[in-house]
């Protein structure tokens, strides 16, 4: 009976029409990227794919989520919420698994606040700063790492690397939002409820916000985002993509990335990053073909191995977690 109750209200969760629209947009995407490849084409690249390699990715995904579920639960620290290891290693397992999906990214603040009555605003300063490393070391990738031909990316980057410094500095100092959002908190109805959500939100951010522990945590993303790569670069390497290197493999993937990533959570990433990376592939001479393969074929086996990863964790750390959920429920 439980678990129909909990099927009850995922299924509710589902049907709301805003979300049903932005699935079935993400799946025109999809229909888009299966339209412009020649799909069995792709399904037959399965075959160059080599056992070695789909461990080694297995293997790039348990790393990278390590990784990231420690940075999640570290600035979770820092931010000063007590939360223990397990309901943090449970929210972030479901948050990983629903950034695949519409509106995904912030559902590890969700579970928080069903399983420890955590505020959400409070935990999604931590998630916030997450998305935000993420979109720097991109942007730093880009700026780096020209793309033949197109100068415009490099010199985009490099006014996005600036414009983000100067956002920083601007914002270095919250105290004077907080002093302006105080104003409003006394206030009745929705305009009160949303600054006070405000307020939480950046009375963490400033515990997080510091130089050391930005940079700290920026060294962090860049490892998990590399690790990700590396298994990037190893399904082209199998693939057979015509002199594929690693500055290629970091470079198609940051930027199909970046543009799915500037969509926020509205859409699923599914079809963007696979679109723009395989058009990004194309600058180097690699065959639309072969792009699409590559990144279509990366997604299933990388999708296939987090979601094992954390469907383990969520099935293990369970018990009374998911009994409080469906309480709640």
């Amino acid at each position: 009976m439980k678990y129909k109750y909990l099927l009850l209200s995922w299924s509710k969760a589902l049907m709301v029409p805003r979300r049903i629209l932005l699935v079935l947009i993400s799946l025109a995407l999809l229909i888009t990227v299966f339209g412009l490849s020649d799909i069995f084409r792709v399904l037959e690249r399965w075959q160059l794919l080599q056992i070695s390699t789909i461990f080694i990715v297995f293997l790039c995904a348990l790393l990278y989520l390590i990784l990231k579920g420690w940075q999640f639960g570290h600035l979770i620290a820092i931010s000063g919420l007590k939360v223990c290891w397990r309901p943090c290693g449970f929210a972030f397992a479901i948050g990983e698994i629903s950034l695949t999906l519409p509106l995904g990214v912030y559902s590890e603040n969700y579970i928080l606040q069903k399983t420890q009555g955590i505020s959400f605003s409070d935990s999604a300063a931590s998630t916030t700063v997450m998305l935000a490393l993420e979109i720097v070391m991109l942007i730093l990738l880009l700026g780096i790492i020209p793309i033949p031909n197109w100068p415009q990316v490099q010199i985009a980057s490099l006014g996005g690397i600036l414009l983000c410094s100067i956002v920083l500095f601007l914002t270095k100092d919250t105290n004077f939002l907080v002093n302006i959002v105080k104003k409003y908190i006394t206030r009745d109805g929705w305009i009160g409820t949303i600054a006070l959500e405000i307020y939480y939100f950046l009375s963490r951010l400033r515990l997080i916000s510091q130089p050391s522990v930005l940079l700290s945590n920026l060294f962090i993303t860049i490892v998990y985002m590399l690790v990700l790569m590396f298994a990037f670069y190893q399904i082209g390497v199998d693939m057979n993509a015509t002199s594929f290197c690693f500055n290629q493999a970091i470079i198609i993937y940051s930027f199909g990335l970046l543009i799915a990533m500037s969509f926020g959570s509205l859409l699923s990433q599914f079809g963007i990053l696979e679109l723009s990376g395989a058009t990004a592939a194309q600058a180097w001479g690699i065959d639309l073909q072969d792009g699409l393969a590559i990144l279509l074929w990366f997604r299933l086996l990388w999708t296939i191995s987090v979601w094992t990863v954390c469907f383990s964790v969520i099935f293990y750390l369970w018990g009374e977690l998911g009994r409080k959920i469906m309480k709640d429920n």
